[in-house]
């Protein structure tokens, strides 16, 4: 292949950098949308979003929130996770 035929087949830098982030930014759209559910069914929209999904979102997802003031709020999410859903038979 010519150089000027390599050039044309290659995308910008710019365009890949943004292309990159796609994930980062579905991934970001899901938690947020299953943290409205959540909030909606089990606590009719009373909890904060934001402490719901800092307490929804592992440890081990490398972002900085500070789990020690959601210890009990998790704990609650444990509890209401193994309860049986009364709506389902």
């Amino acid at each position: 292949m010519k150089n000027a035929d390599i050039n044309n087949q290659c995308l910008p830098l710019s365009l890949y950098r943004s292309a990159l982030l796609i994930p980062c930014i579905l991934y970001t759209m899901n938690s947020l949308l299953l943290v409205k559910e959540l909030n909606a069914k089990h606590f009719r929209c009373t909890v904060n979003d934001e402490l719901l999904r800092m307490a929804c979102t592992p440890g081990t997802a490398a972002l900085n929130f500070d789990y020690e003031r959601l210890e009990l709020f998790g704990e609650l999410l444990k509890y209401i996770s193994r309860e049986p859903d009364s709506t389902t038979s």
